[in-house]
């Protein structure tokens, strides 16, 4: 017996039976089900936001830059810099990526910062400085990219800002 074919029964009384109707029913009903649990697994992944599969980290030369590749609009992540062993003493963040973004706090707090070209630069107190954190809140939508420099270490970094 097929699971997917509707019985037709032959009964005293006149009933109007929609077979083909209730078999389309059922197959629009596991459709829905299986996009549900779809939908709800790329949820878990992170592809909406936090999770697997937004998560990035660049190694290169003595620093890493963890970051999200996937923003909501206006929600506030994270940029972590680190390095295991070399001070950081100056961030620069091209123009390109800061007109998305507002940074809400930098941690530890610059000693200065001022424009040069296209890069907005923040200098640190250069005594045993190995992480830093930026705050960033997106405050435009869309596809974003641009160049990080540590220590005139050049990172490329993407980002996409659902609405």
């Amino acid at each position: 017996m097929d699971i997917f074919k509707a019985e037709k029964v032959n009964a005293s009384i006149e009933i109007q039976e929609e077979i083909a109707h209730t078999q389309v029913s059922w197959l629009l009903q596991k459709v829905a089900w299986v996009s549900l649990f779809v939908i709800v697994a790329l949820v878990i992944a992170g592809l909406f936001g936090d999770g697997a599969a937004s998560y990035k980290s660049v190694n290169q030369g003595h620093f890493n830059v963890q970051y999200d590749q996937l923003f909501r609009y206006q929600a506030e992540k994270m940029i972590r810099i680190s390095s295991k062993s070399q001070t950081i003493k100056t961030v620069a963040i091209a123009q390109s990526l800061m007109n998305y973004f507002k940074i809400s706090q930098i941690i530890p707090e610059p000693t200065r910062s001022y424009i040069v070209k296209d890069k907005r630069v923040y200098e640190f107190y250069a005594d045993r400085n190995f992480t830093i954190a930026f705050y960033l809140t997106p405050m435009e939508h869309g596809s974003v990219s641009g160049k990080i420099e540590v220590n005139d270490e050049v990172f490329d970094i993407k980002h996409f800002i659902y609405p």
